[in-house]
């Protein structure tokens, strides 16, 4: 799926708007409207941002715990504002966070998505997060080992707080309401 349409689907998920049929000539209505241009162009850029943090040799060697903690705190002091946390996660859903948490996130969406499915990147539900608390979007990236093989992903949090108010100036006339 395009990142535009991810945007669509993302836009509907965080304004709390009733989302109505979703069909190609309205996707592509919102799309050419410029509604979700803003929101997927920010997905743009975060995963790009993703795709260099997988290519970073202590997450694709997967060189151990120790120095993965020692470089998720190092970037957490460097987070764009709005971003929860950096995660890595390796293939059994174990988790180490920037902020310090460890879990494991095997039973989300996003995690499944790039492990069993492939997937280029993935953009998880709205969940209340393990390692904040809070609830939040997590958008994830695989980190490749040494051959071609999955090893892992990486990830951003970013609260939904932050994602609510970059969409609540986007207006899409009669093809939503707000819910309430």
């Amino acid at each position: 799926m395009p990142v535009a349409d991810h945007g669509v689907i993302l836009y509907f998920q965080i304004s709390n708007r009733v989302v109505p049929p979703l069909t190609e000539d309205f996707a592509l209505k919102i799309a050419r409207g410029g509604e979700a241009d803003s929101l997927a162009g920010t997905l743009h850029g975060v995963i790009s941002e993703l795709k260099g943090l997988a290519e970073h040799p202590v997450f694709k060697t997967g060189s151990g715990g120790e120095e993965q903690r020692r470089l998720l705190h190092e970037l957490h002091s460097n987070l764009k504002a709005g971003y929860d946390l950096i995660g890595y996660g390796g293939l059994d859903g174990m988790f180490l966070a920037s902020t310090g948490a460890e879990g494991n996130v095997s039973d989300r969406d996003y995690f499944h998505a790039i492990v069993h499915e492939k997937a280029e990147f993935a953009i998880g539900e709205v969940v209340v997060s393990r390692a904040t608390g809070v609830p939040s979007v997590t958008i994830a990236h695989p980190v490749y080992d040494g051959g071609t093989g999955c090893g892992g992903a990486v990830a951003f949090s970013i609260s939904l707080d932050v994602l609510s108010r970059s969409v609540d100036s986007i207006q899409i006339g009669g093809a939503g309401g707000t819910a309430s």
